[in-house]
């Protein structure tokens, strides 16, 4: 009795959880750019949110590490954080500036500089190469578990994927719906190529398996390679916990 209490009390628990992190995101002003330009209603913001919250791969009754880190992983990608520019920003231990330490350019480690250092600098590959071999990947893994009918699906409709990617993006100026899918923000486009439901589920599992082949070739290597630059530093992850001591100087510079 007390078990099944405790689960009851772990699912409700969850449920709030959810509900407060989504309201958090959808009225976070880091969300700005996504809302702005959306007078076209571009997003389908409950695949969205379905997404963010890794119900994909898990159920809403499951919840384990693996599970908590992944949706960890996707509410900070889609709010752009934490990067240097932010840490910095929030005053966060050992981080002395928001200069990108990879890339040595002395350049603002935002986002989006991120997204082209780790691309440009250290895959020599551009985002549309890697959306492009994603689709042969994930073909090479649906024939790996035989599942010809998908197969099928995916070669029907993989050219019309491509282009709706490689389409100007309406809301992220400047951009093409590529750096959509690396915030994790699915476009209502996807669901207009198909009125049938197995083509259209498809279609989402190839975007979501995109969206993982671009964290493993940019995110992941960039973590590795700050966590190592970092360890050279000696900044250890409970150090980035803290706050950082501000100066003299830097409190006469906000007062001017």
């Amino acid at each position: 009795m007390i078990n099944e209490s405790s689960t009851r009390y772990r699912e409700w628990r969850k449920k709030v959880t959810e509900a407060i992190w989504k309201n958090e995101i959808l009225n976070s002003e880091k969300l700005n750019d996504l809302f702005m330009y959306n007078f076209k209603e571009e997003f389908d913001w409950r695949s969205t949110l379905e997404f963010v919250s890794n119900r994909i791969n898990f159920s809403q009754r499951q919840c384990n590490d693996k599970d908590t880190k992944e949706r960890t992983y996707r509410i900070k990608n889609i709010l752009k954080e934490p990067t240097y520019e932010v840490l910095y920003r929030r005053n966060t231990n050992k981080i002395e500036n928001d200069k990108c330490k990879r890339c040595g350019k002395e350049e603002k480690e935002d986002w989006e500089h991120t997204v082209y250092v780790y691309v440009k600098i250290t895959n020599s590959r551009t985002i549309n190469e890697i959306v492009q071999e994603s689709i042969y990947r994930f073909e090479k893994y649906l024939k790996d578990l035989n599942q010809n009918e998908e197969i099928e699906i995916l070669r029907t409709y993989n050219f019309e994927f491509i282009r709706i990617l490689e389409s100007p993006s309406i809301i992220l100026q400047g951009k093409n719906r590529i750096w959509e899918l690396l915030r994790g923000v699915y476009n209502e486009n996807f669901n207009s190529l198909t009125k049938k439901k197995e083509e259209k589920t498809l279609i989402k599992k190839l975007w979501n398996f995109t969206y993982d082949e671009l964290k493993k070739k940019i995110w992941i290597p960039r973590c590795d390679e700050i966590k190592r630059l970092e360890d050279r530093e000696n900044i250890k992850k409970l150090d980035l916990r803290k706050k950082r001591e501000i100066t003299i100087e830097e409190l006469e510079e906000e007062k001017d």
